[in-house]
């Protein structure tokens, strides 16, 4: 089967349980997951549901591409979500 990503292709779109994403065809782990699993941190999700409220305010930093930050969003308040990584 012939290789469909090349150098015009920046980015792929992934349905999975975390949400919509556009991501870096390159990007091996979250990305890896993603596009393999259908999905990530789902453990970590779980766990950091358990802990919320409907009015619980929350700060992800390291946030990549927001696979935790979009899901978690639906259990709380308010999430900022920040990455450092353009």
């Amino acid at each position: 089967m012939e290789n469909i990503i090349n150098s015009n292709i920046h980015s792929i779109v992934v349905k999975s349980s975390n949400g919509l994403f556009a991501i870096d065809p390159e990007d091996k782990v979250v990305g890896g997951q993603l596009r393999n699993a259908g999905q990530y941190g789902i453990h970590e999700i779980e766990l950091i549901k358990q802990r919320l409220a409907s009015n619980s305010k929350v700060l992800n930093v390291g946030a990549h591409i927001g696979t935790l930050a979009i899901p978690l969003s639906k259990y709380c308040k308010e999430i900022v979500a920040i990455e450092a990584n353009p």
